[in-house]
């Protein structure tokens, strides 16, 4: 997963039921995670029906177009961990 400026994580299935992952920060080279590099995840629900909407069934985010009296505008919606939303 890359998360930008907080670094790419790599998290492995660590319980299939639970939906739960689990990993740590990937390193640089020669360097071991260090103990706040440390992520567990669990899906506590599945996305609603509006957030699949927005953030697409595999996460990757939206984009919509809106439109006023004046012109247009788009919207990108982003499955990026805080899901931001964008106007351009």
């Amino acid at each position: 997963i890359t998360w930008g400026k907080y670094g790419d994580y790599k998290l492995d299935v660590t319980d299939g039921v639970l939906r739960e992952l689990a990993g740590s920060r990937v390193p640089a080279a020669g360097r071991a995670p260090g103990p706040n590099d440390w992520r567990r995840m669990r899906c506590v629900r599945p996305l609603s029906p509006a957030e699949t909407k927005l953030l697409a069934p595999d996460g990757g985010g939206t984009a919509w177009a809106f439109h006023y009296a004046n012109g247009r505008f788009e919207v990108q919606f982003r499955g990026d961990g805080f899901n931001h939303f964008t106007c351009h």
